[in-house]
């Protein structure tokens, strides 16, 4: 239900993680904003990054986010992201239009 309320996902994790939140938030077509780092990029592809250690690059990308046109902002999985959420149906993050 979360989700389903939330206008935004703003993901600012240092560390290395499966990132279930940024798959649900994409699934869900929630524009999302992430720290920089690697494995974010191999699980979706964000609105938006910032460098997670510097609260200016944080606040501009809300703020650039938050003047962009909706067609721009959504998130979208990448490949690998797919690919995790189709391996893992139990997460309960495959929406209907996932092609597993």
């Amino acid at each position: 239900q979360l989700y389903f309320d939330s206008k935004v996902l703003i993901y600012p994790s240092t560390t290395e993680s499966f990132g279930l939140p940024l798959l649900e938030a994409a699934f869900q077509g929630m524009p999302i904003i992430a720290s920089d780092l690697s494995y974010v990029h191999d699980v979706i592809k964000p609105t938006a990054t910032f460098n997670p250690e510097s609260p200016e690059s944080i606040s501009k990308a809300i703020m650039n986010v938050g003047t962009s046109k909706p067609a721009e902002i959504v998130g979208k999985l990448s490949s690998v992201g797919s690919f995790l959420a189709c391996a893992f149906p139990k997460l309960r993050v495959v929406s209907e239009n996932t092609r597993c």
